[in-house]
């Protein structure tokens, strides 16, 4: 009789504990609501897994939400935009992973409401960040934070001095500019006729990001800030804005092989560098 009792005992424990586990939510994948969807998120490569599906991710509200695939979309050509994705919302091959979501139709989303424009009057520059950041500009400095901490998530200022630090060459809207990289930090310094304008970036100053997937979002917003440089004034900065190529007086040839338009060539001014001056023909 105590043996039955025993049994009946350790059974009714393993049936609450098994109530409770279902009720709790035994993992993640537990609490996701699978089916159709349609969602606008920042697409972005997901690593290479021999296990796991998806081949990108799709960041919302600035966090990586799920993993993407598709048969029927060339998701490689989203890469880094504001995309608007319809598919279904399945399990991963394991429920310690986020769910994939196999698309069948995805575009990019172009709206003016996803970025804000910010001038720096002494600076003489525009850009356009997130529309969610919160800046402030004093003089011919501005910083910028994602709201969830007091600390800046880009820096923008004017440095003395001539000489470029150190660091990869390139050119942004036809001006010398060089670039470090060092985990999720980024400086760019860009030549400017008096002065060094410094642009410092770094993606772990924001509390939500513990992983690299989490900072791929704000680094590509990186990007997009540097895309929309505008000077106003400078005499240097004379470009076509994306063609690559430059108008009569812009800086052509170096390392970057910049092409002058159709009707100029390329004079060049420094030997050693390549680098030139357009020219009319």
């Amino acid at each position: 009789m105590r043996l039955f009792g025993l049994i009946v005992a350790i059974l009714a424990a393993i049936l609450l504990l098994t109530f409770t586990f279902h009720e709790r939510g035994g993992d993640a994948s537990s609490k996701v609501e699978y089916g159709p969807k349609s969602l606008t998120g920042v697409l972005l490569r997901a690593p290479v897994s021999l296990t796991r599906r998806g081949t990108h991710l799709l960041a919302l509200n600035g966090s990586p939400s799920m993993y993407v695939e598709s048969t029927t979309v060339n998701l490689a050509d989203l890469e880094g935009l504001t995309v608007f994705v319809q598919g279904t919302l399945e399990k991963n091959t394991s429920s310690n992973d986020l769910p994939v979501l196999i698309a069948h139709a995805a575009q990019a989303s172009f709206t003016n409401a996803l970025v804000k424009p910010w001038a720096i009057a002494d600076l003489r520059m525009k850009i356009d960040v997130p529309a969610h950041w919160n800046g402030t500009v004093e003089g011919p400095k501005a910083r910028f934070r994602t709201g969830e901490t007091e600390a800046s998530v880009l820096t923008i200022a004017s440095i003395s001095g001539s000489t470029l630090p150190a660091g990869k060459p390139l050119f942004i809207h036809n001006m010398k500019a060089t670039r470090t990289e060092n985990g999720t930090a980024r400086d760019v310094y860009i030549k400017l006729e008096k002065s060094i304008l410094h642009l410092h970036f770094d993606a772990a100053m924001q509390e939500s990001v513990s992983r690299l997937e989490d900072a791929s979002v704000l680094l590509q917003q990186f990007e997009d800030i540097l895309n929309s440089l505008r000077f106003d004034g400078v005499s240097s900065s004379k470009s076509t804005h994306g063609s690559g190529s430059t108008v009569g007086g812009g800086i052509c040839g170096g390392a970057a092989k910049i092409l002058c338009p159709s009707g100029s060539y390329c004079n060049v001014t420094d030997k050693a560098t390549g680098e030139g001056i357009c020219r009319s023909r």
